[in-house]
């Protein structure tokens, strides 16, 4: 009996090669990734930085 979600979803079948491809792909997304948020919040922190001592931002 299929229950509300739905039918179960299908285990993707890779081999060993598509496998490290996706994960060297994912990798470098979540590299891109951390470094634009680490860039993020290193620009938030100089904002809060400027109000907490009264300045106007720059930008």
């Amino acid at each position: 009996k299929p229950t509300a979600r739905g039918p179960p979803e299908p285990e993707p079948r890779r081999n060993g090669r598509d496998v490290s491809l996706l994960r060297k792909r994912n990798a470098r997304v979540f590299r891109r990734c951390m470094r634009f948020s680490s860039a993020l919040s290193v620009k938030r922190n100089e904002l809060k930085h400027t109000d907490d001592i009264g300045l106007r931002p720059a930008s």
